[in-house]
């Protein structure tokens, strides 16, 4: 069986809500999909294309909008489906896009006022993308809830659902069990900010935290392991210049990180 345009952007949506959709995977199925002709496909492949930052006119939401400029009311009666994808896809505006501020207004207005009449679990994923749209959430994260909100769709993909769920686990026990947590903890205790610069921040844990939401695929260790100890230092040099010095010696930091030089530490005085 053949699938429709429609089928495979469909598709899309389902894999980028369980946290498994492939940068390869997702470029074929939007080019696939371009030709998606139903309004709730119409707003994700939008969505999707802004996601990659592909620069996609929001003017193919024009035809949701009636002779008097406004946005259709039959939007709100016919097809909440489509409302949410609106929503989802409003988030993703640029500046000066009238269009997707008066779409976010609109669609969030109305789909406040239908979620008590939805059923489970549609009235689910409605509440969730109220509370934390796609846009503002993190992916991997998002992943979690979502799961248990597909399961109980109708149409949903055993296959699907299993293989999402079984990538969620192992990548969550490569967390928990990757050591290089402990040498970074062991790193940021050698270098006893806690005493040297009792005013700064000892965030370990939500610094690698941070890390591991922004990049978590498995293949990107070394860039985890990297990154979570360019943050920590970063969180402190902030916390240097909020709460340390006077407006000379901040300046005389600025300049050895400038030169990169480390005989330039004896013109900053002790902090001790």
């Amino acid at each position: 069986m053949t699938n429709t345009p429609d089928d495979e952007i469909t598709l899309v949506r389902e894999e980028q809500q369980l946290g498994y959709l492939k940068q390869e995977v997702r470029r074929e199925l939007i080019a696939a999909a371009s030709n998606a002709s139903q309004q709730p496909n119409v707003a994700l492949r939008f969505r999707l294309l802004r996601q990659q930052w592909y620069n996609i006119s929001c003017e193919v939401f024009n035809k949701c909008k009636d002779e008097k400029g406004r946005f259709k009311e039959s939007l709100t009666i016919n097809d909440a489906c489509g409302l949410l994808g609106l929503h989802e896809a409003a988030h993703f505006r640029l500046w000066e896009e009238d269009i997707l501020d008066e779409a976010l207004a609109f669609t969030t207005t109305h789909l406040k006022s239908m979620v008590e009449h939805l059923e489970y679990p549609f009235a689910a994923q409605v509440t969730h993308a109220l509370d934390r749209p796609i846009r503002k959430g993190l992916e991997r994260l998002e992943a979690r809830p979502l799961m248990s909100i597909y399961q109980d769709e109708a149409t949903h993909s055993k296959a699907l659902l299993k293989f999402a769920k079984l990538d969620f686990n192992l990548l969550q026990s490569l967390y928990k069990s990757f050591m290089w947590i402990n040498v970074f903890y062991q790193w940021w205790k050698d270098l006893d900010f806690s005493s040297k610069l009792p005013f700064s921040r000892d965030r370990v844990v939500e610094t690698y935290f941070w890390t591991a939401t922004s990049c978590f695929e498995p293949q990107y260790s070394y860039a985890r392991r990297i990154q979570t100890k360019v943050v920590a230092l970063l969180t402190t040099i902030d916390d240097i210049f909020d709460a340390y010095g006077t407006m000379e010696e901040p300046e005389l930091f600025i300049d050895a990180i400038e030169r990169w030089n480390m005989n330039s530490i004896h013109l900053l005085e002790n902090p001790e």
